[in-house]
């Protein structure tokens, strides 16, 4: 079934209240001509009835003469109400028509522009609508949400294209290591163990970028509705860390607070892990890791400080963008494809709280605030 077109409706609607009042002012009309011309009449016939004058005129008969007019003339007014009335609602309509035309033109330019619009155009933008009005804020707003999702599928495109990288790495390390090893006629044994260990580290790499890929995937759609101390989780990861600090000789100091959110905890816990594990990973041999956590004005505040290599201001504004590696610290030597901060800022928003980065004068300190439920929220004891 077709639908009805909006410039249809807004007719039909206005015919049908327009219907509504004429329909009303013609009965009314009549009713008021009957009540005036009648009432008169009566008045007049009651008259002329008691009038000796009148009355002796054997040939004058008032109620013929008086009630063939006045019918008549009721029955004229009668007609050419309903003839006015019929005329003034299909005039009407038709006025309505024609106007809800002229009005409805900028949102069929605004329809036809938005058509024109294709996937292969998101830089496009609606232009002409300089009226103010509503069709006007809504061309606004269409081109905010092009600007959004411009913005949005430059960064998935960027993000296909960088995770296809640093998947092709790995695969050509291993590729060019094995052609090397086939041209060799007599490769030794340790040529054979060279290999595999370039393999077991590339194929290691490749399987943390794809865990890391499907976290960031689960993470948009992890149900997040467990209650834990975050505290708990916090002295489990430095449990796990401590040999990694060990060593490098890394001293890991911690003073934390119990404190109960609602979350997931294990994508929670692989959040705070990776900026534990940044901080020995990043930081100065024999240098100095600092976990904090304490509840302040219903938030509870994760800080982690390092005295590493620090980052530099400039480029610390995209340390949260997937794929995104400092230039100091890009060397293969520290493995990761840049997608770990990336992760903890997409964990720690999808837990309603945010991450940030602090520069220090020797280090860097990272601070995760969550909102805390008073409901849940476990004694502030220090550690």
């Amino acid at each position: 079934m077709k639908k009805i077109s909006l410039r249809w409706r807004v007719t039909i609607a206005a015919a049908f209240v327009l219907t509504l009042f004429c329909v009303a002012m013609t009965q009314s009309s009549i009713r008021d001509a009957n009540l005036i011309i009648a009432d008169p009449i009566l008045k007049l016939r009651t008259a002329m009835k008691t009038d000796p004058i009148l009355n002796g005129d054997q040939n004058f008969s008032p109620d013929t003469a008086l009630d063939e007019t006045v019918y008549n003339g009721l029955d004229n007014f009668t007609q050419r109400s309903y003839l006015f009335m019929l005329a003034a609602i299909g005039g009407g309509s038709f006025l309505v028509y024609l106007l809800a035309g002229y009005s409805l033109q900028p949102v069929k330019k605004l329809s036809s522009s938005i058509e024109a619009i294709s996937e292969k155009q998101l830089s496009s933008r609606i232009q002409g609508f300089d009226s103010k009005d509503e069709i006007a804020k809504l061309a606004d707003d269409f081109n905010a949400m092009m600007d959004r999702l411009e913005i949005a599928f430059l960064r998935e495109k960027r993000f296909s294209s960088n995770a296809a990288h640093e998947l092709r790495t790995p695969l050509t390390i291993i590729r060019t290591n094995l052609e090397i090893l086939a041209m060799n006629e007599t490769p030794a044994i340790e040529d054979y163990e060279h290999v595999v260990k370039i393999i077991k580290k590339q194929n290691q790499r490749m399987i943390a970028l794809v865990e890391d890929l499907f976290a960031l995937s689960a993470m948009k759609s992890s149900s997040i509705e467990d209650v834990f101390d975050v505290k708990e989780i916090i002295v489990d990861i430095i449990r796990e860390m401590q040999p990694l600090a060990n060593q490098r000789k890394i001293d890991i100091q911690s003073e934390l607070s119990s404190g109960l959110i609602k979350g997931n905890p294990i994508i929670f816990r692989q959040a705070v892990a990776n900026l534990i594990e940044n901080g020995i990973k990043y930081n100065t041999e024999q240098g100095t890791l600092k976990v904090r956590s304490l509840i302040e004005k219903n938030q509870y505040i994760i800080a982690v400080e390092d005295t590493g290599i620090g980052i530099d201001q400039e480029q610390a504004a995209h340390i949260f963008e997937p794929f995104y590696r400092i230039e100091n610290s890009r060397s293969r030597n520290t493995a990761g494809a840049g997608l770990g901060l990336a992760l903890c800022r997409e964990i720690i928003e999808g837990h309603g709280g945010s991450v940030a980065y602090s520069p220090l004068e020797h280090g860097s300190l990272f601070t995760i605030q969550l909102p805390l439920n008073q409901n849940l929220t476990a004694v502030n004891e220090p550690d």
